[in-house]
């Protein structure tokens, strides 16, 4: 399907310093480097979530009184989003702990039903950023954590 169209684009992830870069010339206040980076390191490469938390620690301090976003703002905003350092989210954390606790090979409908999701829901929103992160591997047998 893909041979019909002449011009065919590879998208990849942003890397770390450009969602800095992003996230600095998005934000609306001052920003320091540490934070710009613990934000676009928890966005997983994605624009959208990294503009996503800076909105959400923006949110948070001007609910806080404060006039810049620091790392300690980002951290708070990270916990209360129940989001890790990573970037993932509890769902994730939820998918890695179910195999890491299995320690053995497990399907992919089995493991999105003990979770209480559809396999469909967990192949398009959870499963890429684990696989791409490396934290997850497809097997013959199943899914492991890495």
């Amino acid at each position: 399907l893909r041979d019909r169209f002449t011009m065919q684009e590879e998208i990849m992830p942003y890397s770390e310093g450009e969602l800095a870069q992003v996230i600095a010339d998005a934000a609306s206040t001052q920003i320091d480097q540490e934070a710009a980076r613990t934000m676009a390191r928890a966005s997983m490469g994605t624009p959208r979530k990294a503009l996503s938390l800076l909105a959400a620690t923006e949110d948070q301090r001007l609910a806080s009184g404060r006039t810049n976003i620091d790392h300690d703002l980002v951290r708070q905003t990270l916990k209360r989003r129940r989001i890790d350092s990573r970037g993932l989210g509890s769902r994730q954390v939820q998918a890695m702990n179910i195999l890491h606790e299995k320690g053995r090979p497990i399907g992919q409908a089995s493991l999105s039903y003990s979770m209480g999701l559809d396999p469909e829901v967990f192949r398009a929103t959870i499963e890429p950023d684990l696989l791409r992160l490396g934290l997850m591997a497809i097997t013959p047998f199943g899914l492991v954590a890495n």
